[in-house]
């Protein structure tokens, strides 16, 4: 469930999966509170009809099984606000915390779509992740750490265009029926990068 202040918004204000909530409360003047373990917000509807909605389906979304675990989670440095945040690798999309008491609690800020973004390292521990709306310089405490959130986020983006409509209208391109870089029939990569259909092979060699 997500809360965005506009609907011409590209990121949200607040993020989290129906399995945090913990209660529902039900207040008059079309007013309802979400509950979660340390906190709570309240909203308020702009008709009875869709307070009561709100209601009944958070209050039947409890009980929900949680996610499975992110594919990668930690700390990192947003650098263009000089703040630190938390982040995770939840399928296809990276999940923004304000900190770790927020992972915990499943409450995040927005997400960032995989599927329209590319990553580089931009400099020693730092990395861009670049999408069509909106650029995020982060950084991280060490080499190391900036080795795995790249082969992290770079594997992340490769499944996520391999499921996306993106994919399928590369293939039905013919210019993509075979390989950028080898020529071999029916190829099953797309490098972000060079703007390439490759396969398999080719793939692992640019890796």
């Amino acid at each position: 469930m997500s809360l965005w202040k506009k609907r011409t918004d590209r990121f949200s204000e607040l993020l989290f999966h129906v399995s945090s909530i913990t209660n529902v409360k039900k207040l008059d003047k079309r007013r309802f509170s979400v509950y979660f373990r340390k906190k709570h917000y309240d909203f308020m509807a702009h008709s009875d009809e869709v307070h009561e909605g709100w209601v009944e389906s958070l209050l039947a979304s409890r009980g929900q099984p949680s996610p499975a675990p992110p594919e990668l989670h930690g700390q990192i440095t947003m650098k263009d606000t000089r703040s630190r945040a938390y982040v995770a690798v939840w399928g296809h999309d990276l999940w923004i915390y304000p900190n770790k008491e927020s992972y915990q609690l499943g409450i995040a800020s927005f997400s960032v779509p995989l599927n329209v973004a590319t990553v580089k390292s931009i400099g020693k521990h730092s990395f861009t992740l670049i999408t069509p709306y909106k650029s995020f310089n982060l950084s991280v405490d060490s080499s190391k750490d900036l080795s795995i959130w790249l082969d992290s986020l770079s594997s992340s983006i490769r499944s996520a265009l391999s499921c996306s409509q993106v994919a399928l209208r590369l293939w039905e391109n013919p210019d993509n029926k075979v390989c950028g870089d080898c020529s071999a029939a029916n190829p099953e990569w797309a490098s972000v990068n060079l703007l390439l259909v490759i396969c398999q092979a080719c793939a692992g060699k640019s890796q």
